[in-house]
């Protein structure tokens, strides 16, 4: 058997995946995150079959190589595993990188250059590159990027209403994300052909601790909610989502805070977190809102605004067939997909109640017009099949590799 470590480089955190490639396809074999990264409280968690040790440890990591070096500590116990290829997900690839690549050095410099981009995540992920490629220098690294699925978004979805110099020639635009996990869902539906799903006008709402939504028609993405960076669209976790830009010269002026300053504000301190003041936590904020206003408050907002972007991308699709949850959220929180839905009735959407608590398939009452569906993205099988595809991986041709 061969196997595929897969890794979801985030700012400060290094999820991961081993995959083992056998006659009969892909397998998962273990998952595992390294959470904290640069702060006092790292952590390292595994789960696995009886094949893996599992772990559940507080550990020391002041940044992404440390994270590496540990991920390589635990993978070394474990000498039976070997690995076989490195998937990567980026979250940036620019207008450059449409499809997959093959990484070396000079991959590794453009994105560098692209770095000025998306300042927050492209440094943890080129950091956790360079150190994987050191320890695994004898198998190939493939990186998948989550702007790639947003590249066929038409002229009018991507140029933003600024200057068209900085557009033509600075490449500012609308790149969108989570497009690996777009990707994952329009594969799952694909597969079933009853729902013939490239016919249809498709909206998928990927709500986690980072929240967006992507309009796909002929089986391709026309527009999603978030910019330039992951940080605008819906409101998140800790982030803010669209917010007016004359806040950034009240910040500078009234708070004194500097650009990095603010970029840290939105990204980190705003959102659910923020509006709340309690937590970023979905299911904490659940909990709470019964006896707290601000928890109340900030679920209220999150709903809204998810709702009312559902109406703006079914304009832009000019209709809509099918709605999709998926992501931590939309998989799990039953009475958050339903306050979504409520008053969207006008659209052609109404949720069967009773579908919805049970977790079902297809969550749509019998008289909506629109069918409202929960599927669970797999972004990490994604990369992996990736790998396989870019770099021809048969089960019979093993590379042995060191680990």
């Amino acid at each position: 058997m061969k196997h595929l470590l897969i890794q979801n480089s985030g700012s400060s955190s290094l999820k991961f995946s081993i995959f083992g490639l056998a006659g009969d396809g892909l397998r998962a074999l273990v998952s595992g995150n390294l959470s904290g990264i640069g702060t006092q409280s790292g952590h390292f968690s595994i789960k696995g079959n009886n094949d893996f040790e599992n772990v559940d440890e507080p550990v020391n990591l002041p940044d992404h190589h440390f994270a590496v070096a540990r991920l390589m500590e635990w993978l070394r116990s474990n000498s039976h595993t070997t690995i076989d290829a490195v998937g990567h997900r980026v979250v940036h690839g620019g207008r450059e990188f449409v499809t997959p690549q093959q990484i070396d050095d000079r991959l590794v410099e453009e994105l560098r250059q692209l770095s000025r981009f998306a300042p927050l995540h492209l440094p943890p992920a080129i950091a956790t590159m360079e150190s994987s490629r050191k320890e695994f220098s004898d198998v190939p690294h493939v990186a998948c990027f989550d702007t790639s699925f947003h590249r066929t978004m038409p002229e009018r979805a991507r140029m933003l209403p600024l200057t068209k110099e900085l557009f033509f020639e600075d490449g500012v635009e609308k790149f969108g994300f989570h497009g690996i996990s777009y990707e994952s869902i329009m594969d799952q539906l694909s597969a079933k052909t009853d729902l013939q799903i490239n016919e249809r006008k498709v909206i998928i709402a990927h709500l986690g601790n980072g929240c967006s939504m992507a309009a796909v028609q002929n089986g391709q993405s026309i527009d999603t909610t978030m910019g330039f960076s992951p940080t605008g669209g819906l409101v998140m976790g800790t982030r803010s989502g669209d917010i007016d830009p004359g806040l950034i010269a009240y910040f500078v002026r009234e708070k004194n805070m500097s650009a990095i300053q603010f970029v840290e504000f939105v990204n980190r301190e705003s959102g659910l977190l923020g509006l709340s003041g309690i937590s970023s936590d979905m299911e904490e904020l659940l909990l709470q809102e019964d006896n707290s206003e601000d928890a109340r408050r900030a679920l209220e907002i999150y709903c809204y605004h998810a709702r009312k972007h559902i109406g703006a991308l079914a304009a832009a699709l000019g209709g809509l067939d099918l709605l999709v949850f998926t992501g931590g959220i939309g998989e799990h929180a039953a009475i958050i997909r339903e306050r979504i839905c409520a008053d969207l009735e006008f659209i052609g959407v109404s949720v069967d109640k009773g579908l919805n608590e049970k977790q079902d398939f297809v969550i749509s009452s019998a008289e909506s017009r629109v069918q409202i569906l929960v599927v669970k993205t797999n972004e990490e099988l994604m990369i992996a099949r990736h790998c396989i595809t870019l770099l021809n991986l048969k089960d019979s041709d093993a590379v042995p590799a060191r680990g």
